[in-house]
C-alpha cells in the first residue's frame, strides 16, 4: 500500500499548521529553489485543510512547484519537502498535482504519472489552471477508494517579483 507517512519528516513551519506557516514555506522553498537554479518567479501552489480524517492529509497536504513540462496538455506540480540535513535544503516527494485526461479530473496522485496513476484526491472542474478550480474536491479517507467531499483548498503563491 501507499505510506501515509512523510520523509523527511516535516516539523516547525514545514508542518504548515498554520497560514503563517504556509506564507514562511512558500518564501523559504522559493528561496531554496533559486539557489538550485530555479527562475525566481517559479509556480508554487499550496495545498491545505484536508481534514484530519484523511490518512493522507499529511501527503497531501504542503508546497508544490511547477514542472517543466505539460502533462495531457496542463500544468503539473510536484510536492517540495524540507529536508535541512541535505546540502540543498530541499526535496521531492512523489506526489503530483496533474490532469487525468481518461478520467477528465484533475487530481492528486502519488508515484506514477500518467493514466490510471493512484490517487488520494480528484475534481472533475474542467479548468486549465489548477488554482482556477473551486469545485469540491473527493478526497480518499483511508485507501480503500472510500472518497468523500472535502474541504481541500489550494493557494497560488504570490511571484516573488
Amino acid at each position: 500500500g501507499v505510506s501515509s507517512e512523510v520523509y523527511p519528516i516535516q516539523e516547525g513551519w514545514a508542518a504548515f499548521s498554520s497560514a503563517s506557516d504556509l506564507q514562511a514555506g512558500l518564501a523559504k522553498f522559493r528561496e531554496l529553489l533559486k539557489k538550485r537554479g530555479f527562475a525566481e518567479h517559479v509556480e508554487l501552489l499550496a495545498i491545505h485543510g484536508v481534514q484530519d480524517t484523511c490518512r493522507f492529509a499529511a501527503r497531501i497536504s504542503g508546497i508544490y512547484y511547477l514542472m517543466s513540462s505539460l502533462l495531457n496538455d496542463r500544468p503539473c506540480y510536484q510536492k517540495l519537502l524540507n529536508a535541512p540535513k541535505l546540502r540543498a535544503g530541499l526535496c521531492c516527494d512523489g506526489i503530483y498535482i496533474m490532469w487525468d485526461s481518461v478520467h477528465s479530473q484533475w487530481q492528486i496522485s502519488n508515484e506514477s504519472l500518467g493514466e490510471n496513476a493512484p490517487c488520494f484526491a480528484f475534481c472533475k472542474e474542467d479548468k486549465i489552471q489548477v488554482a482556477e478550480v473551486s469545485g469540491l474536491w473527493q478526497i480518499q479517507q483511508q485507501g480503500t477508494a472510500d472518497f468523500q467531499e472535502g474541504t481541500l483548498k489550494i493557494m497560488m503563491a504570490k511571484s516573488a517579483a
